[in-house]
């Protein structure tokens, strides 16, 4: 694969390779699996230049919400000053970044979701092909996807990068899969070689889950996609670390197989709630007229199985669908759409009634006040008809 010229990608990788080894890295990131891969993708990048001071750290959804937010920035403001990596989020997280710059942190900001304004965070670099002034001929890389060029720029004229590129082109892959982007251009390329490459992996954690799932009675695809699941069970503790990511860095293999065994477990309760709630979702829809768009939720749904509620519902239904949980005072919520149907312009179209919201065309998440609800419902319904109906 020929190094990628998205916008910013060399200029940054020279900024960041022109820097003393000794200087602090923070890498902070989103807790799904395009998250901690593209979190993991930078710190071995890294480290293999000799950084000595890496820390990694990821959002923490229940009290934080999405992106790299004020109250993010208050658990880290003490690492200051450093070079601040924020992946899979940040485009849209001007205050936090503005403020992360005033503390005295340099700012890299790699992500693939969609600008919500066009006023840009005042980052010292922006990675991102959706950028307004990039002209990348491919908009639709994983975040992972996106760190995996950047790691390539960073390592360009190590000799020996070969191993190390198998171990990040496997984990951007996995990425590019769990968050559902578009299997062509760049995104075929890291896949195939992802599938070429994974069966025969000795990283430890990813080689004790294949050899859980792999099985006789298994495909590749079918082990990827329970290796997803699994992952997508993680949590993130106190301390902004995620499950996920201490199990993809583990070393030891008995470790690794305790974490999946914890993984698995939260799995199977978040199947048994999904499935109810999903029972209870198609009660409600067919006892209704359905609509364009599927606005359904409850309270405190948990948030760790409403996106899997969305997508079941968005395949059946074939229409975008809003699953939210609803809390005291805010609601929380994840959103699927079918193919062609872009739900971050949906939102952005009614963002007037929302605090927050992100994402990309086939899948996003929202915050908003309870008391504007019904009509976020009624602004979605109306815009989906402009924008396809």
């Amino acid at each position: 694969m020929e190094l990628s010229p998205i916008r910013n990608m060399q200029a940054a990788a020279d900024y960041v390779s022109q820097q003393p080894r000794s200087n602090r890295v923070v890498i902070y990131g989103d807790e799904d699996v395009d998250g901690v891969c593209s979190v993991m993708i930078v710190k071995e990048a890294l480290g293999r230049l000799g950084f000595k001071q890496i820390e990694t750290l990821f959002c923490l959804h229940e009290t934080e919400g999405h992106g790299f937010s004020l109250k993010a920035l208050d658990f880290i403001k003490d690492k200051a000053p450093a070079l601040l990596i924020l992946v899979d989020l940040g485009i849209s997280d001007n205050k936090g970044i503005a403020k992360a710059r005033e503390l005295g942190f340099e700012v890299l900001v790699i992500d693939h979701h969609e600008p919500l304004s066009p006023e840009l965070p005042p980052a010292n670099f922006i990675i991102n092909p959706k950028h307004p002034a990039d002209s990348y001929h491919f908009k639709q890389l994983a975040a992972a996807g996106l760190c995996y060029h950047f790691a390539r720029w960073l390592l360009q004229d190590d000799p020996d990068f070969d191993l190390l590129d198998e171990q990040l082109v496997r984990l951007a892959g996995l990425a590019t899969i769990a968050d559902m982007m578009p299997l062509e251009h760049d995104n075929m390329v890291i896949v195939n070689r992802m599938m070429d490459l994974l069966p025969s992996t000795s990283q430890v954690a990813l080689r004790a889950l294949l050899d859980r799932y792999l099985t006789k009675e298994k495909t590749l695809k079918e082990a990827i996609h329970q290796i997803i699941a699994t992952l997508n069970a993680s949590q993130v503790n106190q301390q902004r670390q995620a499950e996920s990511f201490l199990l993809l860095t583990e070393d030891k293999p008995a470790r690794a197989v305790k974490i999946i065994q914890t993984l698995e477990s939260r799995w199977r309760e978040y199947l048994v709630l999904r499935e109810e709630i999903i029972l209870e979702a198609q009660q409600r829809l067919n006892e209704e007229s359905l609509e364009e768009v599927i606005f359904v939720g409850g309270e405190n749904w948990p948030r760790r199985v409403i996106a899997a509620v969305a997508s079941r519902l968005a395949d059946e239904y074939n229409r975008p669908a809003f699953v939210y949980s609803q809390m005291a005072k805010m609601t929380r919520g994840s959103v699927r759409s079918p193919e062609k149907i872009d739900c971050v312009a949906l939102m952005s179209a009614c963002s007037e009634h929302l605090t927050n919201f992100g994402g990309h065309p086939p899948a996003g998440g929202f915050e908003i006040k309870n008391e504007n609800l019904q009509k976020f419902r009624l602004c979605l319904i109306e815009n989906y008809r402009q924008l396809y109906g």
